[in-house]
């Protein structure tokens, strides 16, 4: 009986050694299996995140902003106490900020802001007190601001706005309601047309971005809700097409409906 006791203390003995031993590896091991999956991950993302130059004006939030050719453009905005009319342009290229001519119109925050061609342009918004329909155009070339006709839709802030094929779109957005009613722009002629609104929800808020000369709108708020829906709109037919909504997911087979261009 006591043989066989010390044959099992010893056999225990034995697994407690082999599995401190394996435990020992796998510990041994973890750093090697974290950097692995960090590496998978990064392969996973597109893209990287670069940090340059800090903004140089005051700190604020519900600017607007546009690009043309390779200088960006933040404009307006409210820095906590009051609306802000300064514009200021990035150089990607020195990376440094350089304030411009401010804008002539009244100091506000809330408004969408464009390109169409060589040209910035900028209107609607809130100063506080009022919401807004004038509209502006600023040519870097001579770093002037030329007021245009005013945004014939009513008067708003928190609007949606792009520039495609030659013309300038403001839609959505708040005046008292939310809205999702859209207007065209024509700098040619300087004169406005209402076109079709928006599919889906009204909304204020949302985002906007051009590729392949076609529009695409996000997202925003309606009646305290955010929406996820997701819209192409299409300038030759001057339509819009309902495209998957956002979700945080990464599955190749749910981007089926947009096809991004690759360089060759």
């Amino acid at each position: 009986s006591r043989g066989l006791g010390d044959v099992y203390k010893r056999q225990v003995t034995r697994y407690m050694m082999t599995q401190k031993r394996l435990f020992l590896f796998l510990l041994a091991l973890l750093p090697l299996v974290m950097v692995s999956c960090g590496d998978d991950d990064d392969d996973d993302l597109i893209g990287k995140w670069y940090r340059v130059s800090d903004f140089d004006g005051l700190a604020r939030s519900d600017a607007s902003s546009f690009s043309i050719g390779n200088k960006g453009y933040l404009v307006c905005g409210y820095d906590g106490k009051n609306c802000l009319s300064d514009l200021w342009e990035y150089d990607m290229d020195r990376d440094s900020w350089t304030q411009k001519a401010n804008f002539p119109g009244t100091a506000r925050n809330s408004a969408v802001a464009m390109t169409v061609d060589s040209k910035g342009y900028f209107g609607t918004g809130y100063d506080r007190v009022n919401r807004l329909n004038d509209f502006w155009e600023y040519d870097p070339a001579t770093n002037t601001w030329t007021q245009k006709a005013d945004f014939p839709g009513t008067a708003r802030y928190g609007a949606v706005a792009f520039g495609v094929s030659g013309k300038a779109y403001i839609g959505c957005g708040d005046d008292g309601n939310y809205l999702k009613d859209f207007y065209a722009f024509n700098p040619s002629s300087n004169s406005w047309q209402q076109i079709v609104s928006i599919g889906g929800t009204k909304r204020w808020g949302a985002t906007s971005f051009v590729l392949d000369n076609k529009a695409y709108v996000c997202c925003g708020v309606n009646n305290g809700e955010y929406v996820d829906d997701f819209w192409m709109f299409d300038p030759s037919t001057e339509s819009w097409t309902q495209l998957r909504d956002i979700a945080d997911t990464s599955d190749a087979v749910s981007y089926t409906h947009l096809t991004l261009p690759t360089n060759s």
